[in-house]
């Protein structure tokens, strides 16, 4: 869990080590109400949660109701015990599609009724990705994963996630994602956030795109 300023850089952190799948709804409500940071009054609250069955999909395909069958389609071993969560990403004519356990969303819709849980991927959209009709790769980083995103024209052209320790890994991917839809990386822009500082990103991918800005751990 992690509290974080206007400036968005983190105030609080904490770990929270618990089997949220295996419990109760009350269960997981006794363990937030444990949580001081949930007794505090903010200016501003989101929520924004981790789930690895997500998908974006075009907003003019998707019709109200059809989410869990969207995310089912594309995630046929999403368990039961999921249910399905609808961001949507106006200014790029997309929503994103992701599932939490039953329980856990339960929980956070009784803590903070007012509120829609956002994915990762959508708060890092929301506040990193800016609208252009260029091509731009996006990184962000997160327990030795990689969520990569490309832009082209405005619109989503892709999201994947990926494991990644090193800088040549993130590099493999992208030219290989970029192989795969003709993309010109010497044309397109690279973003990379939440970077390691101790690994190099910025010697290794630079010479591959038209700019290449790196964010590091705050």
């Amino acid at each position: 869990m992690f509290v974080s300023g206007e400036d968005k850089k983190t105030v609080v952190s904490r770990h929270i080590n618990a089997a949220i799948a295996e419990m109760s709804t009350d269960g997981i409500l006794d363990l937030l109400s444990a949580q001081q940071e949930f007794s505090m009054s903010f200016g501003t609250v989101r929520v924004i949660v981790e789930s690895d069955y997500y998908s974006i999909v075009p907003a003019g395909v998707l019709r109200d109701g059809d989410e869990a069958a969207m995310l089912r389609f594309a995630f046929p071993d999403l368990p039961g015990n999921f249910t399905v969560i609808r961001n949507e990403l106006l200014p790029w004519g997309a929503v994103l599609l992701y599932a939490l356990p039953v329980n856990l969303n339960e929980a956070l819709q009784t803590t903070l009724p007012e509120l829609v849980s956002e994915h990762h991927l959508s708060a890092s959209t929301s506040d990193n990705v800016a609208l252009s009709a260029d091509t731009f790769f996006y990184a962000f980083f997160r327990s030795g994963q990689a969520d990569l995103m490309v832009f082209d024209a405005g619109k989503p052209l892709l999201v994947n996630s990926f494991q990644c320790a090193t800088a040549e890994d993130l590099l493999y991917y992208v030219l290989k994602i970029a192989g795969q839809y003709n993309l010109d990386t010497y044309r397109s822009s690279m973003e990379i956030h939440n970077a390691d500082r101790k690994i190099s990103y910025q010697n290794v991918l630079e010479k591959y795109f038209l700019t290449c800005k790196i964010y590091h751990k705050q």
